[in-house]
């Protein structure tokens, strides 16, 4: 655990693009080479109990409709709990998933 001042953390939160994780703007303005998406070392997604009940299984793809914009996205339930948007990339949890296909923040993905 590393502890930062205010000032240290809001620096690269500010140079965040759309999707980005704080993880991703840290490395970015390190030079360092990305992650793999939406990855977190050692860290199971935010799926975790709804597999683990029975509710989602690994494998099921689920469908985000967005009538307003007759939009409709899937993405994958991956075996580290993850979603995998139907264009690739994996997302530790449903709000950075909606995040990254709407391009601007969202609020997890709708049941």
């Amino acid at each position: 655990m590393i502890s930062i001042d205010t000032e240290m953390h809001a620096y690269p939160q500010s140079r965040r693009k759309v999707g980005d994780t704080f993880n991703d703007a840290v490395r970015a303005l390190l030079g360092l080479p990305p992650a793999q998406p939406g990855a977190v070392a050692g860290s199971a997604g935010a799926l975790l109990d709804l597999v683990t009940d029975g509710t989602l299984t690994v494998g099921e793809t689920v469908t985000w409709t967005r009538p307003r914009s007759g939009e409709v996205h899937t993405a994958t339930i991956d075996a580290a709990d993850h979603l995998v948007a139907a264009d690739g990339p994996s997302y530790l949890t449903p709000d950075m998933c909606a995040s990254a296909i709407a391009g601007h923040p969202c609020k997890g993905w709708p049941a």
